[in-house]
């Protein structure tokens, strides 16, 4: 990346876009189809392997937090995070070294992340976070 963007804390981060695209009143496909994914898509970390990064987002409210980004294609394989009992929603992903933007999808609204440190435009008008790999 260029423009002297910060690197991001490699423990991960979590960031949410603008708006949720209109799908054709197809959510609840994505809903399932995200279920579907987790099981290839979310590891947990190995002591022989790098660690995974951690996603937070704290919504005690919620009935449903989601990751979504690049490397879910958005939308298509969207994580569903898992809520404890101080209603922070989290979920460990692995991704390899790289540059990874996302955001959150709390009860199908896009939501923002005031912790998210580096971020970058999107076509829709809004920011998406950035979460370094090294």
């Amino acid at each position: 990346m260029k423009g002297g963007w910060n690197r991001v804390r490699p423990s991960g981060f979590h960031c949410p876009w603008r708006r949720l695209q209109e799908d054709g009143g197809n959510e609840g496909m994505a809903t399932k189809q995200a279920r579907k994914s987790i099981t290839k898509t979310v590891k947990t970390p190995k002591s022989s392997s790098p660690a995974g990064q951690t996603f937070r987002f704290n919504a005690p409210t919620a009935l449903s937090v989601l990751l979504a980004g690049d490397f879910t294609h958005w939308q298509q394989q969207a994580i569903p995070m898992h809520k404890g009992p101080d209603g922070i929603w989290t979920v460990t992903v692995n991704l390899p070294p790289g540059t990874y933007h996302y955001r959150f999808i709390v009860d199908g609204e896009w939501q923002d992340d005031p912790e998210c440190t580096l971020r970058v435009p999107n076509p829709y008008g809004s920011l998406n976070c950035v979460i370094q790999v090294p």
